[in-house]
């Protein structure tokens, strides 16, 4: 499962991750057990890589993430936590490091891709949030749409973030966080 808020200065993606066995035994990232997270900041929905879309992975049983389109990982953090019968990601993108404003109804490019290696070798499944293909990689615009929205101001606050700020010293004590739909 996964869920994504906003707030003025970041956009902050949990995935929680059910596995019963986890790899990491490939060169390729997509070939064992992984996160893949899809961007286009500005929607503009292009065929290949623009200026404002991302691509974001991390490896089970790697410390680093990497943002393959462009390197933007400014201001970027990220956790990960195993746990029986799984794992946990979560990951704080400025907005500014993706060159966007965010405002309510502003609509995003989005796509998550959780990649599956029980055996070792070649990944053995794939879950995704919006697109069936395996071309997100190359093309923005098969990712599915995100509108951020406003929720009820007096049910919103910072302690909503998947994020808790004591693990994360770049978060923002001002962030209002609101819900992506």
């Amino acid at each position: 499962t996964y869920k994504a808020l906003w707030g003025t200065d970041n956009l902050y993606i949990l995935i929680e991750v059910t596995d019963d066995a986890v790899a990491h035994d490939s060169v390729e990232v997509w070939e064992d057990d992984s996160i893949e997270i899809y961007l286009d900041a500005d929607h503009s929905q292009l065929t290949s890589y623009g200026p404002k879309d991302y691509l974001y992975t991390w490896k089970w049983g790697e410390g680093s993430l990497n943002e393959l389109a462009h390197g933007a990982l400014t201001g970027v953090v990220f956790d990960a936590t195993g746990q029986a019968g799984g794992y946990t990601f979560e990951i704080k993108i400025p907005w500014e490091t993706l060159g966007v404003t965010a405002v309510t109804d502003r609509q995003i490019g989005l796509d998550i891709h959780v990649n599956d290696d029980d055996d070792g070798g070649s990944r053995d499944g794939k879950l995704t949030w919006h697109t069936l293909t395996n071309e997100s990689d190359s093309n923005p615009s098969l990712f599915g749409t995100a509108e951020l929205y406003t929720i009820d101001s007096a049910t919103s606050s910072d302690s909503e973030a998947p994020m808790d700020s004591a693990d994360l010293s770049a978060s923002s004590e001002t962030d209002p966080v609101e819900t992506i739909e």
